[in-house]
């Protein structure tokens, strides 16, 4: 019976065979990975509104929701008299039409 410590994390692991998460640096990656160095996924879970509601936006003001997002971000920065620092030019559909 000794021989059976195997954890189960490690039998998940091998069966997903590389397909799940990686951890660089103690960060968890996301699907998509990291967007570039340096980068680490920030998220929250909020009501199905919310996020009805930044998507409607997004659509409207024809930017992405991470775009939205980066500038909610800067606008906290800004009040507390830090510099905005998240980059806001993550628009596919600006990309798209050539319209930064």
């Amino acid at each position: 019976m000794a021989e059976k410590k195997e954890s189960k994390g490690n039998d998940f692991a091998e069966a997903l065979g590389g397909r799940g998460r990686q951890r660089r640096g103690g960060a968890a990656e996301g699907a998509e990975g990291n967007r570039g160095s340096g980068t680490i996924h920030i998220g929250g879970q909020f009501d199905d509104a919310v996020s009805i509601q930044l998507k409607i936006l997004a659509a409207q003001e024809k930017r992405s929701v991470l775009d939205l997002l980066c500038e909610g971000i800067n606008l906290v920065f800004e009040q507390r008299g830090l510099p905005p620092i998240a980059p806001v030019s993550h628009s596919r559909r600006a990309k798209r039409s050539g319209n930064h």
